[in-house]
């Protein structure tokens, strides 16, 4: 009910079948959510509804970190809390007409930013590409609209460094000691 009342219907019968399609897999993803999280389920009703409308204004999925389908997080912190994901946010940037693409570079490579705080122009080394968390020096976020506007930002490896240090899997196990140059990557859209 919350995804289809957010954009503008009173019920499933009036609302078109693209928009119910999306609530059905919205509620799919809730349900998800909820059996990972339990608490969850003891939220007090508004704070879950509108934790819920944030994430449906956004046409995203909720799912747990797990679901790589997933284009939103619904979690608990201090309560009932949604977050687009990386997909999420890329999804969002398509249909505000942004194409979003990253490119690690490496601690051998040479960056130079501009009084924006920009990339103006990045040299890479060629046969030293980062391979792993030691060898990266940061992360170029590359966005186009279709129009051709063109940006080019930069997100230092101490940046991302801050959000890695957060991460549970940050250890000797995960998506960090597998692949910390994709991590990087993701965590830096």
């Amino acid at each position: 009910i919350v995804a289809i009342r957010v954009h503008g219907y009173r019920s499933a019968d009036d609302a078109p079948t693209p928009l119910r399609a999306y609530a059905a897999a919205f509620k799919a993803g809730v349900a998800q959510c909820a059996v990972a999280t339990s608490t969850l389920c003891t939220a007090p009703r508004e704070s879950l509804l509108a934790a819920l409308a944030s994430l449906a204004r956004g046409g995203l999925i909720p799912g747990t970190a797990a679901d790589k389908t997933a284009t939103a997080y619904l979690f608990w912190q201090g309560g009932p809390s949604g977050r687009p994901s990386p997909a999420g946010r890329v999804a969002m940037a398509a249909a505000a007409g942004w194409q979003v693409s990253t490119s690690a570079v490496g601690k051998s490579d040479e960056v130079t930013l501009n009084d924006d705080g920009e990339i103006e122009r990045v040299v890479r080394e060629a046969d030293k590409r980062p391979t792993s968390w030691e060898t990266l020096k940061g992360v170029e976020v590359d966005c186009v609209t279709h129009h051709g506007e063109r940006r080019r930002l930069w997100v230092s490896a101490g940046e991302i460094d801050v959000r890695r240090q957060k991460s549970s899997g940050k250890g000797s196990s995960g998506g960090w000691a597998t692949d910390a140059v994709g991590m990087a990557c993701t965590k830096a859209v």
